[in-house]
């Protein structure tokens, strides 16, 4: 009986410590193979899709700026239906942990807008904190 209590009181040990160690220990992320991507869609002054809208994106702090040119190509996939890439996961390890404004800028003939998103990162993917869905290109004042 007596070996049988030592035994016993030897395994509640090695589960205590075990779990003690195991709790100490960072946790694995299951992260998914979904490449995440932030969109904006713009319209005209009429509200139709805007079509070949050159866009630019850049890092409010410092404008650093961020390659989109081959996601937002005037004529291909995405901005045929007026949706433009402002962000994605490509660009996950400068903003993990953290979080960024960026400016984003677009420009067709004559019309222009401007707009602010603020984004962040975590293990695995990036994500809009703030920032529209849908913009309009409004006429430029002066004409250019």
């Amino acid at each position: 009986m007596k070996i049988m209590k030592t035994t016993i009181l030897k395994i509640l040990i090695l589960f205590l410590i075990s779990g003690i160690f195991s709790c100490s220990t960072p946790e694995r992320v299951a992260c998914t193979d979904v490449f995440v991507l932030i969109h904006l869609t713009v319209i005209d002054d009429e509200g139709h899709a805007a079509d070949s809208v050159n866009i630019l994106v850049y890092r409010k702090r410092d404008n650093k700026i961020y390659d989109l040119r081959d996601m937002n190509e005037p004529g291909g996939f995405l901005s045929q239906r007026g949706i433009y890439t402002v962000f994605h996961d490509g660009f996950l390890e400068q903003v993990k942990g953290k979080n960024e404004r960026i400016v984003v800028r677009g420009e067709k003939r004559n019309a222009r807008f401007s707009t602010e998103f603020q984004v962040g990162g975590d293990e695995c993917h990036i994500y809009k904190i703030s920032g529209p869905d849908t913009i309009s290109l409004n006429p430029s004042e002066d004409g250019k």
